[in-house]
């Protein structure tokens, strides 16, 4: 059985376990991040699909985090999967034959299990990911489509036949975060800040990460917002009953993160073609503002990313949007 196969197998098992007697609330999210108005290069393209689950809800694979886990007065815990893929590709597409001092070709295709244990002050997240890097990913089908089918006449990239080779690919990731509210107005928060630290370890990245976000605007409650970078996954575990709310937000956001490994920039461990010099510390700076009435909520984070490897031209930007809604389920 090919691999992408087995990816798919998996992701449709993920699906099925959503089906309960009970009816429950779900978070449903559809991210879409692109250097939009900028050629394609390095992390040009990601698309990924969340659902995070109301407390009340545990899947089988989840049944023994839940009766082993004690939880503390205040705290909840939360279950989600998602599904995603993300493509890298060199500065340069026009070439057949791609610079070795640049990017490979790379697309990784994965399925993954989300823990969300949260409270009003704090969040813990832990996410495992399993999938494929390489053909199996579909990255290039993807790019292609995009490319030659909505942009008619511009069919680059041209060495995508060079992608980094199928390989299979676990990543674990986990992130703390805090809240610390600066401005309320009775019981509504106008302004806070969340603090944040992580780490994330896998054959694909090994790395340390931690940073902090301020936020203004009207009801500030849950977490967030969230984005698909390389390395953090931001999830809101907010399902409660209560879905009479208007959220209005801008913020402005730090990472910073120290880089043990990044196989999408030093290929397959058999490939000794590459000769990029990776940075050992890469920081993102991000901002935007997020919008939410009652059961929908729309949010907009453009971010800039430090250069990743010294032979890279300059630092790299793209835009992430998150279109998320609430929704019943049984």
């Amino acid at each position: 059985m090919r691999i992408q196969h087995k990816v798919i197998i998996v992701a449709l098992l993920f699906c099925s376990l959503t089906a309960s007697a009970q009816q429950h609330l779900r978070w449903n999210s559809i991210f879409l991040e692109n250097d939009v108005g900028r050629s394609d290069e390095s992390y040009t393209n990601g698309a990924r699909l969340t659902f995070m689950h109301d407390q009340y809800y545990t899947p089988w694979w989840a049944r023994s985090l839940r009766s082993g886990i004690k939880m503390k007065r205040g705290q909840t815990m939360h279950f989600g999967w998602a599904l995603g893929q993300n493509m890298y590709t060199p500065q340069d597409l026009t070439l057949y034959q791609p610079n070795p001092f640049e990017r490979p070709y790379a697309g990784w295709l994965y399925v993954g299990a989300i823990t969300q244990i949260s409270s009003s002050k704090s969040l813990h997240t832990t996410e495992v990911d399993i999938g494929v890097i390489g053909p199996s990913s579909y990255a290039k089908q993807t790019q292609h489509l995009v490319h030659c089918g909505i942009h008619r006449g511009y069919c680059f990239p041209a060495g995508w036949h060079t992608q980094m080779k199928d390989q299979p690919a676990v990543n674990a990731r986990y992130l703390y975060e805090w809240r610390q509210p600066l401005l309320q107005h009775h019981d509504t928060t106008l302004a806070d800040s969340i603090y944040h630290g992580g780490l994330t370890a896998g054959n694909i990245w090994v790395l340390v990460h931690a940073g902090a976000t301020l936020r203004a605007g009207w009801n500030l409650r849950e977490f967030g917002p969230e984005k698909i970078p390389d390395v953090i996954m931001l999830s809101s575990a907010e399902t409660r009953s209560n879905t009479s709310s208007i959220q209005a937000y801008g913020f402005v956001r730090f990472d910073g993160r120290g880089v043990g490994q990044n196989l999408l920039l030093e290929g397959n461990s058999s490939d000794s073609q590459r000769y990029l010099h990776q940075r050992t510390r890469v920081r993102d700076i991000d901002y935007g503002g997020v919008l939410r009435f009652e059961r929908f909520r729309v949010a907009a984070t453009h971010v800039s990313r430090s250069r990743e490897y010294t032979e890279e031209p300059r630092s790299h930007q793209y835009w992430s949007i998150d279109v998320s809604w609430l929704s019943r389920f049984r």
